[in-house]
């Protein structure tokens, strides 16, 4: 559905482009603006670093994302705002994108 509607844009604007090249620079569009999830198979944060972990917080019942910061002691996610409370069965995590500075 999504991909009919980008071609149709296309079309109505007077451009032509083919499918398959509009398909792949939405695809390379959508990739650089979304973070890249990163398996923690592949890899961890550095101690202490602000992260969001893709797991379970206490009594949660399906994975969500979740703020937290990685410590290497324990080896554990720790969620931001729920204290100390450990984020369990945690499969990916991004990092936190920069603090924007306030505008002048």
């Amino acid at each position: 559905m999504e991909d009919n509607l980008i071609l149709e844009l296309a079309i109505k604007n007077g451009v032509y482009i083919e499918k398959v090249k509009l398909l792949a620079f939405a695809q390379s569009i959508a990739s650089a603006l979304q973070p890249e999830r990163i398996s923690v198979e592949d890899r961890l944060p550095s101690d202490f670093q602000g992260v969001l972990a893709y797991g379970l917080l206490r009594g949660d019942k399906e994975r969500s994302w979740n703020e937290s910061y990685y410590t290497s002691n324990d080896a554990e996610f720790n969620s931001v705002r729920n204290g100390q409370t450990t984020v369990k069965s945690v499969t990916h995590w991004m990092p936190l994108p920069p603090i924007q500075k306030e505008m002048k």
